[in-house]
């Protein structure tokens, strides 16, 4: 099967138009047409974006001697936040936490005059936000960095819990908890 003959057939099970996948791909109807009918192939940078649209292979698009759906290598859709995305997630789940946290508090402050639950609302919070930090911001091992850090907050935040509860054993189980999971989980 030729390229041609791929673009046609994968364009057809996805349900687009010769026109619909030129504007995916940036060219013009003509350009798809003539791919279509093997009268000029496209280049390099144009087969890898084919290729995601259609969720297939570049190998499966250039070699020919695969034809089979059954041998259709598939590709696995891997989506990745841009440093953008992940810029814009960091910013507004900080913006919100900040604002949960001022919530907390002044509901709190204003119907008991104290600070009760809220500084227990305010240490999950804060250690949700620090869990998620490294994976909004780690370039390399994030999966790593994040579960390094999910393991590490806790103590901390147990401790202030410890303190604001006057009860030690809070702290005592959640670090034997954090502890178990370092060694056998980690």
């Amino acid at each position: 099967m030729t390229l041609g003959e791929k673009i046609k057939k994968l364009r057809k099970q996805q349900g687009l138009s010769q026109e619909a996948l030129a504007e995916k791909v940036y060219v013009t109807p003509q350009t798809i047409s003539k791919w279509k009918l093997d009268q000029s192939a496209p280049d390099l940078d144009f087969i890898v974006q084919l290729s995601d649209i259609f969720s297939v292979t570049s190998d499966y698009l250039i070699k020919e001697d695969m034809t089979e759906l059954d041998e259709l290598p598939y590709k696995k859709r891997q989506y990745r936040l841009s440093e953008k995305g992940k810029r814009t997630i960091l910013v507004s789940s900080s913006t919100a936490a900040l604002i949960a946290i001022c919530i907390c508090l002044i509901c709190d402050y204003f119907t008991a005059e104290k600070l009760s639950w809220s500084l227990i609302s305010t240490s999950a919070i804060v250690a949700a936000w620090f869990v998620m930090l490294p994976a909004m911001t780690a370039k390399e091992k994030i999966i790593f960095k994040t579960l390094l850090t999910a393991s590490i907050v806790p103590v901390p935040i147990l401790a202030i819990l410890a303190l604001i509860l006057n009860s030690l054993v809070i702290l005592q189980w959640g670090f034997a908890l954090q502890l178990f999971q370092l060694l056998f989980c980690g």
